[in-house]
């Protein structure tokens, strides 16, 4: 048995190795980088800077200013609100002109609240004409409807089937 190593020294002749592989020969060298405090850098004057917007309007939302209700020039009215109509003309007639009669009415109130006399009566007036423009087509297209029904129901002998 003297040629042959014993297993158990084996073990421990490679883990004896291994530990001395482990331990570090040196302690590591130091690398000196420069200063380590935080410099500090001048920027300038830290005071805030104002700029000048010109002239501030007075008052707060509308053309005309201020928070408080306005008040329409004289003799100027609140136009005939014409929702309703644009909300009929889209479900009865004709869908993509009844939504925009829809638009202009909303806009119409709207702005007339913000003090807008002028434009909102104009989108009034928008609002009625695309209603009623949405209404002849409307009801120009179930006549065509109908005269086509009739045409086809009477080329099939009188009767129509389903």
């Amino acid at each position: 048995m003297d040629n042959q190593e014993n297993p158990q020294n084996d073990f421990e002749r490679i883990k004896r190795e291994f530990n001395n592989e482990q331990q570090p020969s040196q302690q590591p060298q130091q690398v000196n980088y420069g200063p380590q405090q935080p410099q500090q850098v001048n920027y300038g004057p830290q005071q805030p800077q104002q700029v000048n917007y010109g002239p501030q309007p007075q008052g707060g939302f509308g053309q005309q200013g201020g928070y408080g209700q306005q008040q329409p020039p004289a003799g100027m009215q609140k136009p005939q609100n014409t929702l309703l109509w644009a909300i009929l003309c889209t479900i009865c007639c004709c869908v993509p002109l009844g939504i925009v009669s829809i638009i202009y009415a909303a806009n119409s109130s709207s702005q007339w609240n913000a003090g807008q006399y002028a434009l909102s009566i104009e989108n009034a007036n928008k609002s009625k004409q695309w209603a009623i423009w949405g209404a002849i087509l409307g009801i120009i297209a179930s006549v065509a409807y109908g005269i086509f029904f009739y045409l086809t129901a009477s080329q099939q002998g009188g009767t129509y089937t389903y």
